[in-house]
């Protein structure tokens, strides 16, 4: 049953700005707009990883956020733990997008009434790097029809931090997470690392409600 209560648009749910939500809905449009053209299906799970690479190239790139977002270290890979729950437990809606269960009890993400999302989609809301990135991470999640169980491997693979968080994890329910361990340096004094550590690991969203 809908839960009429708590259900909240995603920046109330986050608490966070406005615009920043529409910048992650923004995002997810585009993949689901790119996605719908190909004619392929995004279920929770592609999405999740969707919004996990794009944070763990933001962290390689340029040592910041992409989204305001929190995550946690599961066997599978990194999860962006407060979005997942405005999915999973509060049957909430989005503006830009649908998402529902199927037949066989998944969650699939899709344009609402198959829309032409160039008509929605708006650049505004993304600095130039951030564009370079959403670019890259969509084609790449894309491309090849691949799998969640490929792209959880490739973030085994590609990520130091989730490895670090889940080899350190004391519950299998929720570790928190961020991606610190993934910062390309370039030659910076350990002074410096330091300080670019510190200054990622302060920006990170933090929600304390779970």
């Amino acid at each position: 049953m809908e839960n009429k209560i708590n259900k909240k648009n995603l920046a109330e749910f986050l608490s966070i700005p406005l615009i920043e939500a529409t910048k992650i809905e923004m995002a997810i449009l585009y993949l689901l707009g790119e996605a719908n053209e190909k004619s392929k299906k995004i279920y929770k799970t592609i999405i999740y990883k969707f919004i996990s690479f794009l944070e763990l190239r933001a962290t390689q790139k340029y040592a910041n956020h992409f989204f305001m977002m929190d995550f946690v270290a599961w066997e599978w890979g990194s999860v962006p733990y407060s979005f997942m729950k405005y999915v999973d437990e509060y049957n909430n809606t989005f503006l830009y997008f649908d998402y529902k269960k199927t037949l066989d009890n998944k969650i699939i993400f899709s344009l609402k009434n198959n829309n032409d999302y160039k008509k929605y989609f708006n650049w505004d809301y993304f600095s130039e790097i951030d564009k370079k990135i959403l670019i890259e991470i969509t084609d790449f999640i894309l491309e090849d029809n691949k799998t969640v169980k490929e792209l959880s491997n490739i973030i085994h693979e590609k990520s130091r931090s989730w490895q670090f968080f889940w080899d350190k994890r004391k519950t299998k329910k929720q570790n928190k997470m961020n991606f610190y361990l993934d910062i390309k340096f370039d030659n910076e004094d350990e002074e410096e690392k330091k300080e670019i550590i510190n200054f990622y690991e302060e920006s990170c969203y933090k929600n304390d409600k779970y």
